[in-house]
């Protein structure tokens, strides 16, 4: 027979919808392998409630117009009668996969000569703060047409614009200008390149060659090629930026920071193999900066990294990051990226109640909390969400946490935020201190669930008639559902 609805007790919810489901997971104990919690990757992700923005609408071939090739192949050329007329030889033209006959001859009506494109940019090389204009020159393009653009090797910081896509128009004179002007930021980031695609119709008509930004801040640590030491980087006891790239942070290099506050920043291009650990000490804060590469993800080894990194900044992210090996529990923050995150602790780094602390910015992600390797249990216990959303903007994220039983929730955006969170069953949250609105939805059971002032909505399981949940004021929706047994 059906298991009684458990009379929880509700207070300050508005709307209230009992339901009822069969859920495996409840089956699930905090201290089991995690595997038992947790589905694969792929399928957490279908699950996630997000809207998925791609830089360019690339069309399969069968579904490209025919007008937005760039190469027509004359596949066939059939005379006509000669009675058609004197100085005009009529011919069928078959255009190969677009299936269209068109009538004509010479350069009479019908006749559509081929599209053509070629992108240039007019510097190799601009400092921090200039501007390089990238043109397409076209031939038997009608002004007016519109050329979307993706700028690669560049985040969206870099940019005055604040955005590497957008569209341009080509003129009467057939050619379409895009005018980029470099941000002197507060980054030293060493040279970086970047290349602009240009489309039509979401196929890829031209594209520039590289241009190199001339990194203009001054008093950074670069890393070279070769095996960077302590003698070779002359770190000092102020507050050091030391800064690697793919192809300059190795895992031979020795980095002390030595004294002071200081910053290592690693921009790294994504890649199938994993990018093993330096060895690094006195270093307070690290930066990574993770650029897309087809379908890899930046993985970054935490192996060789001691207990004085206090902070981890993933910022701008274009590829998925996995931090592996973490030899501590340093603050996390994450920033302007739909990416998935991953964090893989060392089963040293996780004994006893551990606490951590991410900060979220305009982050519509997937955060992954795991041991890296089997066996490693009993990880965070204890997460603090802190919402750093600008007016305007939202986070809206996947997370699995399979082993916290203490989810806080603080911070705000005077906007909505929206989680869609894994973690431990009969698990806690609490949202009071949030400022704004939250839309949770859970997998497993809550026994307690505590939010703030705002106009909350939650979807959720119940635990058992002691369940607390209560929805602070605003005007408020709880769904509950309860497990069916037979």
């Amino acid at each position: 027979m059906a298991k009684k609805t458990p009379s929880a007790a509700l207070s300050d919810v508005q709307n209230v919808v009992v339901g009822s489901k069969a859920t495996a997971q409840s089956t699930f104990q905090p201290g089991a392998p995690a595997s038992d919690a947790v589905p694969a990757k792929a399928t957490l992700s279908k699950n996630l409630k997000k809207k998925i923005v791609s830089d360019s609408e690339e069309l399969p071939d069968a579904q490209v117009p025919a007008e937005a090739q760039a190469d027509v192949v004359l596949a066939q050329l059939t005379p006509a009668p000669a009675a058609a007329g004197a100085g005009f030889s009529p011919v069928t033209l078959a255009v190969a996969g677009a299936g269209l006959a068109m009538a004509g001859g010479g350069g009479g009506a019908g006749y559509s000569p081929t599209a053509t494109y070629a992108a240039t940019r007019n510097a190799a090389n601009v400092d921090e703060g200039g501007t390089v204009r990238c043109t397409v020159a076209t031939q038997n393009v009608a002004s007016g047409t519109v050329l979307t653009y993706v700028i690669r090797g560049l985040d969206a910081a870099d940019l005055e614009s604040g955005t590497t896509t957008g569209s341009v128009t080509v003129g009467g004179d057939g050619r379409a200008t895009l005018d980029l002007v470099l941000t002197s930021d507060e980054y030293t980031e060493g040279e970086e390149s970047f290349t602009v695609t240009f489309y039509r119709g979401g196929v890829e008509v031209a594209v520039t060659t590289a241009s190199t930004v001339n990194d203009t801040s001054s008093g950074a640590l670069l890393l070279t090629t070769g095996t960077d030491t302590t003698g070779t980087l002359e770190e000092t006891t102020g507050d050091d930026v030391i800064v690697g790239t793919s192809a300059t942070y190795n895992e031979e290099d020795v980095i002390d920071g030595a004294g002071g506050d200081d910053v290592l920043r690693l921009n790294l291009t994504a890649r199938s193999a994993t990018f093993e650990s330096a060895t690094v000490t006195n270093v307070e804060t690290l930066v990574v900066v993770a650029r897309e590469n087809e379908s890899h993800a930046v993985k970054l080894r935490m192996t060789g990294f001691d207990d004085q990194l206090a902070n981890i900044q993933i910022n701008h992210a274009t590829a998925d990051v996995e931090l592996l090996d973490l030899q501590s529990i340093p603050a996390v923050s994450i920033s302007d990226t739909s990416q998935s995150i991953t964090l893989g602790y060392d089963a040293q780094a996780v004994i006893g109640d551990d606490l951590l602390t991410v900060t979220v910015s305009e982050f519509t992600g997937e955060l992954y909390i795991e041991g890296d390797g089997p066996g490693v249990e009993n990880l965070i216990e204890s997460l603090v969400i802190n919402v750093a959303d600008l007016s305007g903007a939202t986070s809206d994220f996947f997370l699995s946490a399979p082993y916290c039983t203490l989810l806080t929730i603080i911070g705000g955006c005077g906007e909505e935020f929206s989680l869609y969170a894994m973690i431990a069953p009969g698990a806690e949250i609490n949202a009071t201190a949030f400022d704004g609105s939250v839309n949770i939805e859970t997998t497993f059971s809550l026994d307690v669930l505590r939010t703030g002032s705002g106009d909350d909505v939650v979807t959720t399981i119940m635990a058992g008639e002691d369940s607390v949940f209560n929805l602070g004021e605003g005007d408020n929706e709880l769904t509950v559902y309860y497990d069916v047994q037979g």
